[in-house]
């Protein structure tokens, strides 16, 4: 099964290194403050979302799996965010821009349908044209 992962490389390595770094400065807080409760609970509530956040960041992305024939589009952690598709009925998948809001991916099908999936972002970035020019890349070099 090979993933491409929506975000890149870099936006990775710099969510885990700034989490890294919360994490230093609120354990050094409840050390400093000789464990008071109210810096213990704000530790785990930040270890928390670090665990969400790096759930969310390695859960997206869109898998090829050839033994079983599936193409699955993971756009969210929840179930209603994941697409499943037949492999072998799928002709060519294709990536349009949303004008700086998402991606639209074009599902399109030896019948000749044509489906569309939209992926929102949820924070505008410059990663955004990374994204589209790394996916379009990968998605050709696949074999469909």
């Amino acid at each position: 099964m090979k993933k491409i992962f929506l975000f890149g490389r870099l936006v990775r390595i710099c969510f885990i290194f700034s989490f890294v770094f919360i994490i230093y400065a609120m354990l050094d807080i409840c050390f400093q403050s000789s464990f008071e409760f109210k810096y213990i609970f704000l530790t785990v509530l930040v270890l928390a979302f670090v665990v969400f956040g790096m759930i969310w960041i390695y859960s997206l992305g869109l898998c090829f799996n050839y033994k079983t024939d599936r193409l699955i589009l993971i756009l969210g952690i929840t179930k209603d965010n994941h697409f499943e598709r037949v492999l072998s009925n799928i002709e060519a998948i294709d990536i349009e821009k949303n004008l700086n809001i998402g991606f639209h991916f074009v599902l399109k099908h030896k019948n000749g349908y044509a489906e569309k999936i939209e992926y929102k972002f949820y924070r505008i970035s410059f990663i955004e044209e990374a994204q589209y020019k790394r996916l379009t890349k990968q998605i050709s070099k696949m074999k469909l």
